[in-house]
């Protein structure tokens, strides 16, 4: 696989997985302006994941597809994380912390892959970016 589609590959898993976890996140969370935002920091991370996925396929390609364990931890994760705290100030701290592990992940995959097309480059670029937007708009909820 060359670096373009390693790269690639790798933001469109990053942005999914933030955008499956901040789902459950609005079903679990009561206060209106969490959700709100919350709803808001799907959409970009739908919207990477798209874009990503566009561009594997124009280069004959498909983005990978999470498997069902991976899923199951995840969803498992964030029931058990939020059966007792379901403040918002709790889930900005796991969206903070989900965030910069994206974050960290898209850098390493960034450095990794320095031959990838620039545009995979900018759209890695563009991830970091607006993940770390995400965790300065979280910080407002916390407590």
């Amino acid at each position: 696989m060359d670096q373009t589609t390693q790269l690639l590959s790798r933001i469109a898993k990053n942005a999914r997985t933030g955008a499956e976890a901040t789902e459950q996140l609005i079903q679990r969370t009561p206060d209106g302006q969490m959700r709100s935002e919350l709803l808001f920091q799907k959409e970009q991370y739908l919207s990477t994941d798209q874009r990503a996925a566009q561009m594997l396929t124009q280069m004959g390609r498909r983005p990978e597809k999470a498997g069902p364990m991976e899923k199951a931890g995840m969803w498992m994760g964030i029931r058990m994380d939020t059966a007792l705290d379901t403040t918002p100030s709790h889930i900005a701290d796991m969206m903070i912390q989900g965030a910069t592990m994206g974050v960290i992940d898209a850098t390493k995959a960034r450095n990794q892959y320095p031959d990838a097309s620039a545009e995979a480059h900018g759209l890695a670029s563009e991830y970091i970016t607006h993940s770390q937007d995400a965790i300065e708009r979280m910080k407002q909820f916390l407590q």
